[in-house]
């Protein structure tokens, strides 16, 4: 089994389920600028889709909303600041000066947006960081798991009350 980190947008965590969360998993709970509620949590299983369909199906069961898996997206300060090196670097691999390969944006919008997911995979191959083992969602990932919870295959709210 692997370790993954997931992001998932939720109606609302009432604070005694927050406090639960908090105690049974290793997580963070906030809301986004915009007011939407989210918790960043670590997901186990044989694959991303695998371990976040999971954690779905254990957060439903407890009483949160899951709404969708939300895309973890880093511009080139964000990763020149994930990663610990220079924003010319970052420039260097985008271009290809540096290191081949580099994924592709995830949207061009400003320079370029792209998904943590991809980044990390990259880096570690390249020798640029270390995830200590932990997994983040790629665009398929990110396309299979919504696709599961808008299709209505996972617990819905209330199912089992």
């Amino acid at each position: 089994m692997s370790k993954y980190e997931v992001t998932f947008d939720v109606v609302e965590v009432p604070d005694d389920l927050a406090d639960d969360l908090l105690d049974r998993f290793d997580c963070l709970i906030g809301t986004h600028h915009g007011g939407q509620d989210y918790v960043t949590i670590t997901a186990t299983g044989g694959d991303c889709v695998a371990a976040a369909r999971a954690m779905t199906t254990q957060l439903q069961l407890l009483g949160l909303v899951v709404l969708r898996l939300r895309e973890d997206l880093a511009s080139r300060n964000d990763i020149a600041e994930r990663l610990g090196v220079t924003r010319q670097a970052v420039g260097n691999w985008v271009r290809g000066d540096r290191g081949s390969g580099f994924p592709p944006a995830y949207n061009d919008v400003c320079g370029g947006i792209w998904l943590w997911g991809n980044i990390v995979r990259w880096a570690e191959a390249h020798g640029a960081c270390d995830a200590m083992g932990v997994g983040f969602p790629e665009r398929q990932d990110h396309d299979r798991v919504n696709g599961w919870l808008s299709d209505g295959s996972a617990v819905r709210q209330g199912q089992f009350a």
